[in-house]
């Protein structure tokens, strides 16, 4: 675990001397700006700027291995992203064009934003995503569960316009995937 808290302290005092004619003083606007190599070091004592980092090793990992009925590994990721990332669920224009279609298409049965559900897309086989199938006739491979067929096949002009925005924005997430989605395994 690393600790930042002391270089945005300082940054900030540094930008307050700045602005009461301390000129020479050169400022900081990011406690980023301590962490790359060759960084102003703040304290003699803390290099690379870290105040805190913690290593524990300790028993027979072997051993505990063996004795294990079940091991589960799982990635932690850090919450600084190192390119930007691409948030599926918080895509209003791609749900906006979805709604609009379920409110043309749905709105008799549900109210369109009832079936919009950005969690219901599913990101190992968009084409599988809840509301894509369910009002998909049985005999197109859905699973019909709206009760009346709203989409008779996959050639249905905005079944397939959902369908193609929701495989494209699929792949986009894991292109660009969010931390959370980093630490799953990838379908590609």
């Amino acid at each position: 675990m690393k600790s930042r808290a002391l270089p945005v302290i300082v940054a900030v005092a540094f930008l307050g001397l700045g602005a009461w004619g301390g000129a020479n003083i050169k400022t900081t606007f990011s406690f980023m700006d301590f962490v790359p190599e060759g960084a102003p070091l703040l304290h003699e004592e803390y290099s690379g700027n870290i105040n805190a980092e913690a290593h524990q090793a300790f028993g027979d990992v072997e051993a505990v291995f063996k004795d294990c009925d079940l091991i589960q590994t799982n990635r932690f990721i850090n919450k600084r992203q190192e390119q930007d990332m691409y948030d599926l669920p918080a895509d209003t224009e791609l749900f906006a064009r979805i709604e609009a279609i379920h409110q043309r298409r749905c709105q008799q049965c549900h109210g369109a934003a009832e079936v919009t559900r950005p969690y219901w897309v599913d990101l190992y086989a968009p084409e599988e995503t809840l509301f894509l199938t369910a009002p998909l006739a049985k005999s197109a491979g859905g699973s019909q569960k709206c009760g009346a067929t709203v989409y008779p096949d996959c050639s249905d002009k905005d079944y397939s316009a959902i369908a193609q925005w929701l495989e494209q924005a699929v792949e986009r997430a894991w292109i660009y995937p969010r931390r959370d989605l980093r630490s799953l395994p990838s379908p590609r």
